[in-house]
């Protein structure tokens, strides 16, 4: 492993993670990357995830990222992330650093979906039960009438900008509609 490059001297610890292989080369591709039950960076990351780094495989290579979800729970991580990466079918790993307690949030969600993406739903609740939000920078955001309810997108100008299918969410099932 090469070793830390200034800009990450403040960082403790990093871990490589190989990225599914593509049947053929991507690039600026979105891929998620999780991280379950690990004890090397729940031991040293802030309990928020705000200073975990993404890097390409050289190790100095910033990738942007959106952080899914996170939590620190019995001294092991759990989270997903989505890094932004080129990704190669011969193989591709990324850098996560960790273990810096004075690193700010590092998260860049709208910089990971790129303008070919109208919409990108997590389907979490956040930043309540009552919203669904978009990870792109089209904030095409969501509100469902209340917590298990059905999601209605508010914010795009109009349907018409959507081409595909859209998917009406319910408590106990999927319903499918073309706009």
């Amino acid at each position: 492993m090469p070793d830390f490059p200034p800009a990450f001297a403040a960082w403790s610890s990093r871990k490589l993670f190989a990225l599914p292989i593509p049947a053929s080369d991507l690039t600026d591709f979105p891929v998620e990357v999780p991280i379950v039950a690990d004890a090397d960076i729940g031991g040293e990351c802030l309990a928020s995830g705000f200073d975990i780094r993404f890097t390409a495989e050289d190790g100095v290579t910033l990738l942007s990222y959106e952080r899914e979800s996170f939590a620190v729970a019995g001294g092991a991580a759990t989270g997903v992330f989505w890094v932004k990466s080129n990704v190669s079918a011969a193989g591709t790993s990324v850098f996560c650093y960790y273990g810096n307690t004075a690193a700010a949030d590092g998260e860049n969600a709208t910089a990971v979906w790129d303008t070919n993406h109208k919409a990108v739903y997590h389907m979490k609740n956040d930043p309540d039960t009552t919203h669904i939000k978009d990870s792109t920078a089209n904030a095409n955001n969501g509100t469902k009438p209340f917590a298990e309810g059905d999601i209605a997108i508010t914010t795009c100008d109009s349907l018409a900008d959507w081409t595909g299918t859209l998917l009406a969410l319910e408590p106990t099932d999927k319903k499918e509609g073309t706009g």
